[in-house]
């Protein structure tokens, strides 16, 4: 069984290259972790495009079956998605207020898809990333959450191998690395 402790705040980063399968990974993670009301905030995809993973994990051919359809909504009722891309990072403690409100989640987990197309306050990549690593410890610290967001690495450091990334790999870490409890 799939076992996360959420309430202790922590920010866990998972850096991959392009089509490592880190959307996948995190889709995977929320639909398994049933026990914890969900937030996917997305930079990338669009809620059509979480539907079409959701059903393609969930072996879901047939989205107008109502069999089928009732498999989909209790897959993901603890889930709430947005695909707003003008959101900031900064804004997402009140993403999750909101969302208690009107959903009635207690969004105990948060992923974020993915990290370098989020908006954020800053004049250069530093300047923004110092912004969305204490965003995430923000809204980790503050709401009680985990924090799950995900990083592209650039081509050349992805590489063909087996061989563990550098903790500087996720383009314009910075601080975000630093900011993270856990990188993976």
């Amino acid at each position: 069984p799939l076992t996360i402790k959420p309430d202790v705040g922590h920010v866990v980063i998972i850096a991959g290259g392009p089509a490592a399968g880190k959307t996948s990974f995190a889709i995977n993670l929320m639909l398994h972790a049933k026990h914890i009301d969900w937030l996917y905030m997305s930079y990338e995809l669009t809620g059509a495009d979480f539907a079409e993973t959701v059903c393609r994990i969930g072996n879901i051919t047939d989205i107008t079956n109502p069999e089928q359809r009732a498999r989909f909504n209790s897959m993901v009722r603890h889930i709430a998605t947005i695909d707003d891309t003008v959101i900031k990072v900064n804004d997402l403690e009140s993403v999750v207020d909101m969302i208690k409100e009107r959903n009635g989640l207690n969004i105990k987990g948060v992923v974020i898809d993915y990290l370098q197309h989020a908006p954020a306050h800053g004049s250069n990549a530093t300047e923004k990333a110092i912004a969305i690593a204490r965003a995430l410890r923000s809204l980790s610290k503050k709401k009680r959450v985990a924090v799950i967001a995900l990083s592209q690495v650039p081509k050349e450091l992805a590489g063909d191998s087996n061989e563990p990334l550098p903790m500087s790999a996720p383009k314009d870490s910075g601080e975000i690395t630093s900011a993270a409890d856990i990188q993976l």
